[in-house]
């Protein structure tokens, strides 16, 4: 790209999840983010709230969740824009597993300003993994974002297709 940046990204998420029934969940997470395409220096997530368990077979896995999420941002803009805002973090989740060796794992998060519904972000992360050893998986990811209101004059819309291998 000449002298123009076009990948910088840095992510780090971490999500527990603790059993209450068999059907409902605890659930917290973390996060921080930084991400150039998008205009984030920074961003940090810390939110909780309970995870349903609709479908839980041999084949497929199935998931629901409604949080709650503290989300501090800073864009990466002259002046840089703070933001301190609340948000709902709900996410449907699935997983297939057709056999022993392939699985396809698929959520999508639909996350609303609380002070302005209008405001929101739909995120979907689709990943197909196919075991190539007791240890090791190859990895196709696709990932998409929408956000209605982007930081700077970042694309309302942007994706990426990733490819791995997994350890």
């Amino acid at each position: 790209g000449g002298d123009e940046k076009f990948v910088g990204n840095s992510f780090a998420h971490f999500r527990y999840n603790h059993k209450l029934s068999s059907w409902l969940l605890g659930e917290i997470f973390t996060q921080v983010q930084s991400n150039y395409v998008t205009q984030i220096d920074s961003r940090y997530l810390l939110g909780t709230g309970p995870r349903f368990k609709l479908a839980d077979t041999k084949f497929f896995h199935l998931y629901i969740a409604c949080l709650l999420m503290y989300e501090h941002e800073k864009e990466r803009t002259l002046p840089p824009v703070i933001h301190k805002d609340i948000r709902n973090s709900s996410y449907i989740s699935f997983t297939i597993k057709p056999g022993n060796n392939i699985e396809v794992i698929s959520t999508t998060f639909y996350q609303p300003l609380l002070k302005k519904l209008k405001d929101h972000r739909v995120l979907n992360e689709s990943v197909l993994k196919a075991r190539t050893g007791k240890h090791f998986s190859l990895t196709i990811a696709y990932n998409y974002l929408n956000d209605r209101f982007p930081a700077g004059i970042s694309p309302e819309t942007t994706y990426e297709l990733l490819m791995g291998l997994q350890y």
